[in-house]
């Protein structure tokens, strides 16, 4: 067994909500949709940071946004995205978006008793860990890791 193995964990429960991590690349994006097709998830929240470069250039201005409007144009009924965008940090980044996700729980009016993460290569540990610390004990929190396009995660 290697680390990744480890980091890379896979482990989803049945959910109301799907949580994706707006950071990731299109082909991940494609995926999610995938997924919150197949499973039988109320909505899709996207978590995400401000976008650095490139913003002056786009109406998004982080990537909660542009991943969720990616999300609609790729077939997610619009009333079944929300965006949980999170301000600048520096640090503990996994930490403000599960901290974005439960306020935007505390303040919507469906109930929720449990979500799936939806991470990629060796982040989807962490995230697990993280968003379980947070939302617990009133939530319950799945994981499912997506294998990197560009990473062997064997080597």
């Amino acid at each position: 067994m290697n680390i990744y193995s480890f980091l890379g964990v896979t482990c989803p429960i049945e959910a109301n909500l799907l949580v994706v991590e707006g950071w990731m690349s299109d082909y991940v994006v494609k995926s999610e949709v995938t997924e919150f097709n197949q499973g039988n998830y109320q909505k899709l929240i996207t978590a995400g940071i401000p976008i650095d470069k490139g913003s002056y250039l786009s109406e998004y201005n982080n990537f909660a946004k542009l991943t969720a409007k990616t999300l609609i144009t790729l077939g997610i009924p619009p009333d079944q995205v929300v965006a949980a965008p999170i301000p600048e940090v520096t640090k503990y980044r996994t930490t403000a978006s599960a901290v974005a996700v439960k306020e935007w729980l505390e303040t919507s009016n469906i109930k929720v008793n449990s979500i799936n993460i939806y991470s990629l290569g060796p982040h989807p540990r962490r995230s697990w860990v993280i968003y379980r610390n947070v939302l617990s004990p009133d939530i319950q929190v799945g994981v499912i890791a997506v294998e990197p396009k560009y990473y062997n995660p064997q080597r």
